[in-house]
């Protein structure tokens, strides 16, 4: 069985992983549902992601897409590749510190 990864965006606050999954469950088998939550207060964020089933995926797409939950428009849509953070984004670690003010003495 293959599995389609999409994003949902724009979701009440309200909702957790087990609403996530409901929603889309009438469609097609549903591999996961997970609300993405604030690192420090453990919010929801009001988005999340699905894995379905391929199957029935894009029928979940169309329905769900746009449709009123609790007041707000969802958005259902294919989710991108997470990427990995480039080289520019990484935060410095002591030793790349060290290099760096030391060759910031030679000059």
């Amino acid at each position: 069985m293959s599995v389609t990864k999409f994003f949902v965006g724009n979701l009440p606050f309200s909702i957790d992983d087990r609403a996530l999954a409901n929603l889309f469950a009438p469609f097609c088998s549903v591999e996961s549902a997970k609300v993405i939550r604030h690192r420090e207060t453990g919010k929801s964020r009001g988005f999340g992601f699905v894995e379905l089933d391929t199957d029935g995926a894009e029928a979940a797409r169309k329905n769900l897409n746009g449709t009123e939950i609790e007041g707000r428009l969802i958005v259902v849509d294919t989710a991108k590749e997470e990427r990995q953070p480039s080289r520019a984004h990484k935060p410095r670690t002591k030793d790349r510190n060290r290099r760096h003010n030391a060759h910031d003495d030679e000059l």
